[in-house]
């Protein structure tokens, strides 16, 4: 993929629960349930070092999430996925058979940094502002 050069990319890193499983998506998150949802914090440090270590910037650690950015190429390599432009102007996974979606795979990481993931969702760009937010993704 060719990208202009000094162009990032963002992904939302979304991690596991360190309860385990919780309830569905029709349970309601409360102050009273929040830390059911929360990953483990040696985990989430773990999972973190990871990235950066791979040439990622890595957000703080918000509910069970961070978020990552570095360049296309970085994200292609290290996830071992193609990605390209979509229609919004943000990046998508293509995949094998055609076809795109958000999601990076994570059959690529090791097993120790892939467990605690749910998923890495990439962010596309925001549907507002000046026109120059077009070139970062």
């Amino acid at each position: 993929m060719s990208m202009d050069p000094g162009r990032q990319a963002s992904a939302q890193v979304v991690l596991r629960s360190a309860a385990g499983d919780v309830p569905g998506p029709a349970a309601a998150i409360t102050a009273a349930s929040l830390a059911q949802y929360l990953p483990a914090a040696h985990q989430a440090a773990a999972v973190q070092q990871t990235f950066r270590e791979a040439g990622f910037e890595t957000g703080e650690l918000v509910g069970n999430s961070f978020s990552i950015t570095a360049a296309p190429e970085r994200f292609e390599a290290f996830f071992g996925a193609r990605l390209d432009q979509g229609v919004s102007g943000g990046l998508r996974v293509l995949r094998e058979g055609g076809g795109a979606q958000d999601e990076l795979p994570l059959d690529r990481l090791p097993p120790h940094v892939a467990a605690p993931i749910a998923t890495v969702a990439l962010v596309p760009p925001p549907e507002f502002g000046p026109a120059s937010y077009s070139g970062f993704v």
